[in-house]
């Protein structure tokens, strides 16, 4: 099971209190049943679209500032999962965010991030994720999401230029991060 392990990088979130890892995950079983076991071994799967998700670095700080949010009492949706969400659109539309990143539970490939209270925990949840059959894969850059986000996002030609990014997925990964903080710092 390295390769599971291999595949996912892991993050200290919400100011290491708890360990994420952000990977795409692809199951023979839906993902409603995987999310629901890992709960029960007492770590979260946050899932998205994964059409929409520009890098690891996107969903993860997304899930960061949702952590952040609920913790400092400054969470606007009822789970974690909308929450993150809300961060991954840098919107406070809750149906908004749903539309772009809510994934078919009923499926079986999401991009993800796994949170845990610590590395042992996600290490360890990484490998729960082999022994139910579920293929963890590197969540890759894509600069066919950021083209379909950033429009999504209405984010401007003039806005990328301004990042002075390498290419377009860094630019629009920087707009989208710019705009988290930004609703963040709004609530």
């Amino acid at each position: 099971m390295g390769s599971a392990l291999e595949a996912a990088a892991l993050y200290p979130v919400d100011g290491g209190r708890a360990c994420a890892a952000a990977f795409l995950l692809e199951s023979q079983r839906p993902l409603r049943e995987v999310a629901k076991l890992l709960e029960g071994r007492g770590c979260t799967l946050v899932l998205f679209r994964p059409e929409l998700v520009v890098s690891p670095l996107h969903l993860v700080a997304a899930v960061d500032y949702a952590l952040a949010a609920r913790r400092l009492g400054r969470g606007v949706a009822r789970s974690l999962h909308v929450e993150a969400f809300l961060f991954a659109a840098a919107t406070s539309e809750i149906s908004r965010a749903l539309e772009l990143f809510n994934p078919d539970m009923d499926g079986g490939v999401a991009a993800a991030v796994l949170v845990a209270s610590g590395e042992g925990e996600c290490l360890e949840a990484l490998r729960a994720l082999g022994e139910l059959g579920a293929q963890v894969r590197p969540l890759p850059r894509s600069e066919a999401a950021a083209r379909v986000l950033a429009r999504e996002l209405e984010v401007g030609e003039s806005e990328v230029e301004a990042t002075y990014a390498a290419d377009f997925v860094a630019a629009v990964e920087k707009c989208v991060l710019s705009r988290m903080t930004l609703e963040f710092l709004s609530r």
